[in-house]
């Protein structure tokens, strides 16, 4: 492997186990569900559903920034910067993940 691709993968590695390690700390911190019934089930995922919006709300802002302060404040210009289309298209996909998620969750319990 290249001193690169150590990188990246040293990068990767531990990202899993951070990852790991937050949803065992995680799952040994949370509050029970609670109540067994269908609207207690769908409070309780409600509460965690506005928490997993904040990626989104910060790419969003991020954009809406990057935007504001730049030459790009006018869309139909086409004056976006390499970073701005990125970090459009990362929101673009934390949208599509978080109506994912809320989707899902919101299935897992009728």
């Amino acid at each position: 492997m290249t001193r690169d691709q150590k990188i990246v993968a040293a990068g990767a590695a531990s990202g899993i186990v951070s990852m790991a390690v937050a949803m065992w700390m995680l799952s040994t911190l949370l509050p029970p569900p609670g109540p067994k019934s269908l609207a207690g089930a769908l409070a309780y995922a409600a509460r965690w559903l506005a928490f997993a919006a904040l990626p989104l709300f910060a790419m969003i802002a991020a954009v809406g920034n990057a935007r504001f302060l730049g030459e790009a404040i006018d869309p139909t210009r086409s004056a976006e910067d390499r970073t701005m289309i990125v970090n459009g298209r990362v929101a673009d996909n934390t949208t599509q993940q978080s109506f994912q998620h809320s989707g899902i969750r919101s299935l897992e319990f009728t």
